[in-house]
This record gives C-alpha cells, sequence and structure tokens, in this order.
C-alpha cells in the first residue's frame, strides 16, 4: 500500500519519495528518498517504531531507520516486484511479499527471500491482511475468486470461494471468527473463518469500490470507498445498509488506512492526502489538491515572483501563489514524463520538455498546449526560452543540444 502508520506517525509515497508526518499536529519530519525507479508499497514495523520497509519497481526492497534517515537494510534485484508488503506481526525481521500469485517471505537479517506458497495461477494476490487477534494468521485474497487463510507458525490453510475477484479480505480487529471480503463486482460479506460459511450479506457498493477498512473504535464498524466520489460510507455488521454517508468533500479514493482508532489517512485520485477523523466526522487536515506524482522541475514567472510553475511525472504543469500555497491552475495537453520548463519572457506562455522527445508551447491563460514540436527520438532532459529573444528555444538530450 501507499500508507503506513507507527510510533505516532504516519508516511505516504510519491513516485520515489516517502513523507514522514508526526500524527500529532500533522507536522513533515523527514522525506526519504533513494530509491531509484517509482515505489510500490511501505509498511511500518509492528516491532521498532524507528524501521520502515519499502519496495520499488526496480525490484529494490529498503528498511530505513526513519530517525537517522537511512538505509540499514537493502535488497537490490530480490527477482520480482512486489504489489504489497507487510510485516508479520509473530517476528519482527520477517515480511510477507506478494509476486503476482505466490506469497514469499523476506528475512531481512539474512537478506533472504523465499516462497512460502503460490496461491494463483492465473492470477494475482489482490489483498493481503494480518489479523491482530491470532497473530499468525495471514488472509490471502486472489484475483481468481478465493480467499485463503494461512496460519504462519504451522503452514495450515482453508479457504473461502467467492463469485467474483477479491479485491479486500479484512479481519475483524475484535474477534478471531470473523471477516469481511469484498468482490469486484461491489458485493461485500461477513464469513465466519471456523465454519466457512458467508453470515452476512451487505448492499452491494455501487460507483466503483475501491477500498474497505475495519473502524477500531466501533464495534462491529467498518467502511468503504469509491473511486468515484469522495463519499465514506460507514457500516455496521448489524444491518445490510450503510449506517451513515460521510462526505469528505474531495474527489475519488484511491485509499483510505486508519492510522489510530478513530482516525483515517485517505489518499484521493486527484492526489491529495488527507486524515478523516471519524468520531468527529470531519477532516483535520489535508495536502493541497496537486500533482498525481513528482514534481522534476519549477520556475518563477517571468513577470510576477509570486507565481511559481511545476513540471511533473503526471504529465501536466501546475501553477501556484506562493502566498498562500493555493495552486491556481493546471495546464494540460502534453503527454510523456514532463522533466523540465521555461516561462517566455512576456510570461503568457511557457515550454515544457518531455520523455517522448518533444516540447510543449502553452497559452498560460487558456492553460492549454497551443504547439507541439518534435525535436529527438529519446527523452529531452532540458529545455530553455531565450529571455532576449522570444522566437528561440534550446534544449537538450541524449542526442545533444538544439536551438
Amino acid at each position: 500500500g501507499v500508507f503506513a502508520a507507527g510510533g505516532g506517525r504516519f508516511a505516504y509515497v510519491s513516485t520515489l519519495a516517502i513523507y514522514i508526518y508526526r500524527l500529532r499536529g500533522f507536522v513533515l519530519e523527514k522525506i526519504l528518498v533513494g530509491h531509484d525507479k517509482l515505489l510500490i508499497a511501505i509498511a511500518w514495523s509492528p516491532h521498532d517504531p524507528r524501521l520502515l520497509a519499502s519496495a520499488s519497481s526496480d525490484q529494490t526492497l529498503k528498511i530505513w531507520n526513519i530517525e537517522t534517515a537511512t538505509v540499514v537494510c537493502e535488497l537490490p534485484n530480490c527477482g520480482f516486484a512486489t504489489d504489497i508488503m507487510q510485516w508479520t506481526l509473530t517476528d519482527a525481521y520477517t515480511l510477507l511479499l506478494t509476486d503476482r500469485g505466490a506469497l514469499k517471505s523476506w528475512d531481512w537479517k539474512t537478506n533472504k527471500v523465499k516462497t512460502i506458497n503460490s496461491y494463483s495461477r492465473d492470477g494475482t494476490i489482490t489483498s493481503l491482511n494480518l489479523s491482530t487477534r491470532q497473530r499468525s494468521k495471514v488472509a490471502i485474497g486472489t484475483e481468481d475468486c478465493y480467499v485463503h487463510m494461512l496460519n504462519l507458525s504451522n503452514n495450515k490453510t482453508s479457504k473461502i470461494q467467492t463469485q467474483q475477484p477479491v479485491t479486500e479480505a479484512a479481519w475483524d480487529p475484535r474477534s478471531e471468527n470473523y471477516i469481511l471480503i469484498a468482490q469486484k463486482d461491489g458485493k461485500i460479506s461477513l464469513y465466519d473463518v471456523e465454519t466457512l460459511k458467508e453470515m452476512s450479506v451487505f448492499t452491494r457498493h455501487s460507483g466503483g469500490l475501491r477500498a474497505l477498512a475495519w473502524v477500531p473504535e466501533i464495534p462491529g464498524g467498518f467502511v468503504t470507498v469509491s473511486e468515484r466520489n469522495g463519499v465514506i460510507r460507514l457500516w455496521n455488521v448489524s444491518q445490510s445498509a450503510p449506517v451513515e454517508l460521510l462526505k469528505t468533500g474531495k474527489d475519488g479514493f484511491h485509499e483510505i488506512f486508519f492510522v489510530s482508532r478513530d482516525v483515517a489517512l485517505c489518499a484521493f485520485k486527484d492526489g491529495m492526502v488527507a486524515v478523516y477523523n471519524v468520531t468527529r466526522r470531519q477532516v483535520e487536515w489535508c495536502t493541497e489538491g496537486g500533482h498525481t506524482e513528482t514534481i522534476f522541475d519549477c520556475a518563477f514567472k517571468s513577470d510576477d515572483p509570486n507565481i511559481l510553475a511545476t513540471a511533473s511525472f503526471d504529465s501536466t504543469v501546475r501553477l501556484w501563489d506562493i502566498r498562500n500555497s493555493s495552486c491556481t491552475a493546471k495546464l494540460t495537453g502534453a503527454t510523456g514524463v514532463l522533466y523540465s520548463l521555461c516561462w517566455a519572457p512576456d510570461g503568457k506562455h511557457l515550454v515544457t520538455s518531455s520523455s517522448e522527445g518533444k516540447v510543449f508551447i502553452y497559452d498560460v491563460e487558456k492553460g492549454i498546449v497551443v504547439r507541439t514540436i518534435q525535436t529527438s527520438k529519446g527523452p529531452v532532459y532540458r529545455v530553455a526560452w531565450n529571455q532576449r529573444d522570444s522566437s528561440l528555444l534550446a534544449c537538450a538530450s541524449a542526442e545533444g543540444t538544439r536551438v
């Protein structure tokens, strides 16, 4: 997942960086940078609040010391890019990792990875959840319509078959016997893990079920969120329909994750991260809506030092008013990763360079690309607008510099 919490802190990832915040006061403490490729997952150690694990798309695994912002263990080229990672609750040196349909473990003390079992031949593991009541048990949801319940202490397993691919499987934090299962078509069910029988079926979740999570503070309470809106549906296992709809005022959800008994960390499709208090029914903190990926370049407006432009991995340019830290405009129309930008002398236009060998010229007032120039076959890493002769642009790529 893109979220983790521990030791009074929470963390989230953005392309190549991990942002560490203090939960009290929502103060940014650290930004961890060290992966060369896209970050995929992080996990906070339940055994030592100083330790955080991370995984990236270049098949690299790392253990960080949060206090010193240093890497204490690294496994490069582990052989796969894990989608999900979880620290085991019974062993401080072991993490569970997914490799498509296989579940693996990483012992970072010996720095070795081994395969536990393969749970899906044709699909992937979509969900991994450890029971806080039976600490050696893990629920493994798969794309081929199963939830496998594995006891890590003796390797005994049982399984529940579903009608649709499993999107989430979550143990009840207050009981050893129940598990919530969400399916791709929006169906949510409560199962008894001893009898493997379906105990309750809830009103089908319309609007693209994105994530599900138990609310630790509320007995039998859980929430679901959709990728189509910013509403948190609050449920209780005692009734089939939602108890309440909690409006965040934001766009569609990407993920929801509880960092304390009644406080959830929310990620939205527009890149915004927010903290929502379920008891108070309010957003307590949020980032400014902005880029959904890493920013590669920025430049102040040539005729207004209060306006800053940023170019990002997400193919957009955003304009910011530094006086109040607000995003005033989003410029679209470019493609590829935007590595560089530069303002025109008149401040009415700007230019960006991309990973597709193109430069894009924008009309800032209209917020659109008005001209595209193919300058090379490979990425263009830098672009500059001549501040004395606005008819001249220079760009640099692996193929050389062009004007």
